[in-house]
């Protein structure tokens, strides 16, 4: 998906998004720091996968929208249980089909960076001193000028558009 995305001139960040209400929520963080099992969390309590690992936006009309991606997760094996198709496992992941995932893109209501440093319980917290520049540091940075400069303005729409916040979990 990842480099599909690049190659049409899409920007991506690195995280994985579910559905709220219509609406997506984007989990952004280091690699293993829980994005997947986060998603996994939410989607047991009956929301919908929006994509995993690699979210891909797009702004039009000044909304911020999130594309669903295929609707297979990979998960640590033998930690997050959650219901589906079992495809398989690779070293220390499972993949998993997953049996609720939207299909069409959705407007991105919130864009949270995942802290997994935190005390017992989980905490969504404003964060103000958030930036396009914390977002242009989870994005894969392929392409040259053109791509670099599409990357800069739309995490500028994001960041001015949508509410980043942390997710201390």
């Amino acid at each position: 998906l990842l480099c599909v995305a690049l190659l049409r001139g899409r920007c991506a960040l690195h995280a994985a998004a579910v559905e709220l209400f219509g609406r997506a929520i984007a989990l952004v963080g280091r690699s293993a720091s829980g994005k997947s099992s986060v998603a996994a969390a939410l989607l047991a309590r009956g929301h919908a996968l929006v994509c995993d690992d690699v979210l891909v936006l797009d702004a039009t009309g000044g909304v911020v929208r999130a594309h669903a991606g295929p609707p297979v997760m990979n998960l640590p094996a033998g930690g997050t249980r959650m219901t589906g198709f079992r495809l398989g496992r690779v070293h220390d992941e499972e993949w998993v089909l997953v049996d609720r995932a939207v299909t069409a893109p959705l407007p991105l209501a919130a864009v949270c960076f995942l802290e997994r440093d935190a005390p017992a319980g989980l905490t969504l917290v404003p964060g103000p001193e958030l930036t396009s520049l914390h977002l242009l540091a989870h994005a894969p940075t392929l392409g040259g000028r053109a791509a670099a400069t599409r990357r800069f303005e739309l995490f500028g729409e994001v960041a001015e558009r949508v509410p980043l916040m942390r997710l201390r979990a």
